[in-house]
Parts: C-alpha cells; structure tokens; sequence
C-alpha cells in the first residue's frame, strides 16, 4: 500500500516547485481564465513589508519578501476561495477570517475569507519552547511522548496566515528534521501536533492552485469532497511531508 512507503517527489506535480514568482503567475492566470482582470495592485507597500520584518527581527529569504511585496487580496482570493465562483461577477463584500469587512460594501455577495493572510503589522515570532499559547504549549509533551522532533522546540516560527477555523499557518527559520528553513507548517485546531504543507512558499501557491484552495492538514475529513484525480496526490504529498503520521490517513 501506498501509505507504509514515503512517496518519491516526482509522483507529485507541485513538489519542489519553489519558484514563488511562477507560482503568483499561475494565481494570475487562473484569475483571468475566470475573466478576472487586474490590475491586481499589492495590498502592502514595500515600505510596510520591510517595517515588518524589521520589527519581528527574522531574516526572511527573498521569495518570501517577493510574495509579501507582491500581494493582493484579489487574487488571494481566486486561489483560497473557490465557492466565490458560485457568487458571480458582481461587486463583492470581503471579509476577514473574524466578519471583519475588509474590502467592499456589497453585503448580498459576501466573500468570507476561508485562509487570511496578517498583514506585516500583525505578524508574530513563536517560538515554542517558551510559547503558553495553544498549541505550542502542547509540543513540550508532544516531545515527551516521543511524538515530535525536539528541534520543532528551538526554531523560530513566524505566524503569517491564520484560517477561518483557527489554524495558524507558520513559516519556518530553521531546517526541522528533514524540512528545510522556509518550509511551512500548519498547526491544528484540533490536533496539538504541527504538519508540513509545503517545503517552500513557492511549493504551497503551487499546490494550493493546483487543489483549489484545499489544505488537507486543515480539514482532513474533506479529501473525499476533492475530485478523484487529486485525493491520491493529496494524500501522497502530505505522507511525503509527514511520514510518520496518520492524521490523513
């Protein structure tokens, strides 16, 4: 069976796609294959991402500064909301992960955002070890118990998405195991582990496009909701990430 193996890369067609430039071009390409049309500005100023960065004191690679740069809300959401295809063309009310109106004022075609991206004023540094909130606190016993990496205790972790069901989207300064500085992680609402989603944040846009805004770390019972064509990757690619869990299984 394909679950006691890990998966090789090449099986799954987002894997090792790092280039963040690439992967926003697709996000654009899919937007004006719906008939979207730009231009599609960035939400932050340059000026507001290097004050971020300067106040959370993390060294940030290059395409993570690209993609923060290069934003835009717009087409943010034509990746991580595919029901706002079912709500047609018009003027559109967006909302945050909270029912916080944070674009337009159409409130008969509401957009909750299922994945939010913190602007660069309220990006947070965890770090776990000596974080009290859930549920980093939590990975001090998940080391105990044999069920995480100690070095998941050391790293810095920069919180820079959140979901509409509380997940926090994280990405990592320091190589992890077998995951590289830049990848990223998703903690759980219901779950007080920690899994890889992508080994880069060009990686993550990539899949993201691909899966139609889906996070399976996220809401594992809907794979099943995912064409037949993508559950098998799915699940491959996040058992490619997460080899020694069974919380997609």
């Amino acid at each position: 069976m394909w679950w006691n193996r890990r998966p090789s890369r090449a099986e799954i067609p987002w894997a090792g796609k790092s280039d963040v430039v690439d992967a926003w071009s697709k996000v654009k390409e899919l937007a004006t294959s719906r008939g979207r049309t730009g231009p599609w500005n960035p939400d932050w100023s340059p000026d507001r991402v290097d004050l971020g960065i300067s106040r959370i004191q993390l060294e940030l690679p290059p395409d993570l500064i690209w993609f923060f740069k290069n934003f835009s809300i717009e087409l943010w959401l034509e990746v991580i909301n595919p029901s706002r295809m079912r709500l047609g063309d018009g003027p559109q009310t967006v909302v945050d992960v909270h029912g916080n109106q944070i674009a337009g004022d159409h409130p008969d075609n509401r957009i909750e955002q299922e994945m939010e991206l913190l602007s660069p004023d309220d990006w947070e540094v965890v770090i776990p070890r000596s974080s009290e909130n859930w549920p980093f606190e939590m990975w001090r016993d998940c080391v105990e118990e044999g069920d995480l990496d100690s070095n998941w205790l050391q790293t810095s972790l920069l919180s820079f998405a959140h979901t509409l069901w509380g997940d926090e989207i994280l990405w990592l300064s320091d190589t992890v195991g077998p995951h590289p500085i830049g990848s990223i992680a998703m903690t759980t609402e219901d779950d007080a582990c920690v899994y890889i989603v992508a080994h880069s944040v060009g990686e993550w846009i990539h899949k993201l496009v691909a899966c139609g805004g889906f996070e399976a770390a996220s809401t594992p019972g809907s794979v099943g909701d995912l064409p037949r064509d993508l559950r098998g990757l799915v699940r491959r690619d996040f058992k490619r990430l997460n080899p020694g869990s069974n919380w997609l299984s």
